[in-house]
């Protein structure tokens, strides 16, 4: 009985400090560019993030380098690799210092000061292409520790990986102007260029600013798409193939391939931005699928202040034919409801107070 009581009480404590580790995980996290772009045979930037949920002192971890990449040599002699501060680790001190040819150690102190809760870069590095890169491949971080604090345990981050790509690879995506007004659904299309291969298939996350949602079922594909449907799950927004004996490539290599409509409502933010994130795409033939990588782009909302205010007219009456009615919330409805309504009419969004 005696052993029993003791093993619960061990393991409850194993259990305990796993408990811990898990949540220190999860209050620091790395993170890099959805793809940093190199060219062949050139020098490139590689930029590190950083997640806090509370002031650190010292960051270390290791980074490996796919074949084709090789750090770049700050002083031989020593075995240090060039590394550059950010604004957020402007006072600390930094270090890279290399393993081999292709593995290195870094190191960011800053102590007494610490590196202030936050997210953004801590750290930038440089690496050596060679003549002839991959189209993607991943630069590897592991053995992720973190100092807190002296009194503090060493806490730990998930080992992640950042995408590098060959910039002659690159996808081109360009979404047109966007104006919004409120309560008004206005059409947003994305498009694709991309000159080595023909496209089959694109995925982006789709990351909205505060007052500005996607409306429902309002996604499609254009006619560069002709046997692909268009979907928009939890921010993850798809352009897949929907029948897999019919032809799985886009027509041509540039011009709109989806849209999907917004709408704003009284919390929108006058230049606030929709961001484009992790954006990849996909062409097929008889060797396979080969992924290509596009970065992120962000697209600049600016919210129509032509739309005038009318009040004190018969309400009902100027309801009466109009191509759309919509509450403050962006929600569409069949006729004016008490309170102030978007009505839109012969082209223009007139704002309506039924009492």
């Amino acid at each position: 009985m005696k052993h029993t009581r003791l093993y619960s009480c061990l393991l409850a404590v194993v259990m305990l400090v796993m408990a811990s580790a898990t949540a220190l995980a999860q209050e620091f996290a790395y993170t890099a560019k959805s793809a940093t772009f190199l060219k062949s045979g050139e020098k490139g930037t590689v930029s590190v993030s950083f997640s806090n949920s509370e002031k650190v002192r010292i960051l270390e971890g290791k980074i490996k380098l796919p074949a084709e990449l090789s750090f770049v040599v700050k002083n031989a002699e020593k075995g240090y690799l060039a590394i550059s501060s950010t604004d957020r680790t402007k006072d600390a001190t930094l270090f890279l210092k290399s393993i081999d040819e292709h593995n290195a150690m870094f190191l960011v102190s800053t102590t007494p000061k610490g590196i202030a809760a936050g997210n953004g870069d801590i750290f930038t590095f440089d690496v050596n292409a060679t003549s002839n890169i991959a189209i993607a491949q991943n630069i590897e971080f592991s053995g992720l520790n973190i100092s807190v604090a002296a009194d503090k345990p060493v806490a730990t981050a998930n080992n992640f990986t950042a995408t590098v790509c060959n910039e002659a690879f690159k996808l081109l995506p360009s979404v047109s102007p966007v104006t919004v007004q409120q309560g008004v659904e206005q059409k947003v299309s994305f498009a694709m260029a991309f000159e080595p291969k023909v496209l089959s298939g694109l995925q982006f996350d789709l990351v909205m600013p505060e007052g500005l949602s996607v409306v429902e079922d309002s996604y499609e594909v254009t006619n560069r798409c002709p046997n692909h449907i268009a979907q928009l799950v939890k921010g993850h927004f798809t352009v897949l193939v929907k029948d897999i004996t019919e032809s799985r490539n886009f027509n041509g290599k540039d011009g709109d391939v989806c849209s999907f409509k917004v709408v704003a409502n009284e919390k929108f933010v006058d230049g606030s931005e929709i961001l484009f994130k992790n954006i990849k795409a996909v062409s097929s033939d008889e060797m396979g699928n080969t992924k290509y990588y596009g970065g992120d782009l962000a697209v600049k909302v600016t919210l129509d202040k032509t739309a005038t205010g009318i009040n004190g007219i018969n309400a009902d009456e100027f309801g009466e034919g109009a191509d759309g009615i919509y509450q403050l919330n962006g929600v569409r409805t069949d006729k004016l409801q008490r309170g102030v309504n978007i009505v839109v009419k012969n082209g223009k969004a007139v704002k309506i107070v039924k009492k």
